[in-house]
């Protein structure tokens, strides 16, 4: 499996499920840009910090790769996870869960998709998941496709769409 394929996977556990209507209101677009955006950020980090875990001969390289990408992306990782409070906030009153509890489900279920991606990779120690943890750094961290503000294009258009025309229920506004 690849990086790409990797991300897709964590970021389906993090999206909540809606019914899918012909036309998608600013709202339906703005809820799936939330999920997507936090779930694809969140999985380049856990992914990194796993491989760190499972190979610490790479763990400096990776920690050392891992800042600078958290440096280079900090205004979208900011405005990411300014949204995921808010999102979190409403969902988890609509769930009627306390916020805690609603996290802690969302983050259980990120382990074991993130599990479930290194079981695909062919086992922790496989060779396979060796050579995707050593490549990690070049084939992800350090790569400008990767990083949020290109790949995560169209979910921050639809956070700044929202705000900029107050179209959505609980957009958060992005400190100026």
């Amino acid at each position: 499996m690849n990086c790409r394929g990797l991300h897709v996977l964590l970021v389906c556990i993090c999206i909540a499920s809606t019914s899918v209507a012909q036309q998608r209101t600013a709202q339906d677009r703005f809820d799936d840009a939330v999920g997507y955006a936090y779930g694809y950020s969140l999985s380049i980090s856990r992914m990194a910090q796993r491989c760190q875990e499972l190979f610490p001969e790479f763990a400096t390289e990776l920690q050392t790769e891992l800042d600078k990408w958290a440096t280079r992306n900090l205004d979208a990782l900011r405005e990411i996870d300014l949204q995921w409070r808010a999102y979190i906030e409403r969902d988890a009153a609509v769930a009627k869960l306390p916020q805690e509890r609603y996290s802690a489900e969302i983050e259980k279920a990120a382990q074991a998709s993130l599990s479930a991606s290194f079981e695909k990779l062919g086992g922790e120690a496989s060779t396979f998941a060796r050579s995707h943890c050593q490549n990690y750094p070049y084939a992800t961290l350090r790569n400008p496709k990767l990083f949020l503000e290109a790949r995560l294009q169209s979910e921050l258009d639809a956070f700044r769409s929202c705000q900029a025309t107050k179209t959505c229920k609980n957009i958060v506004r992005a400190p100026q």
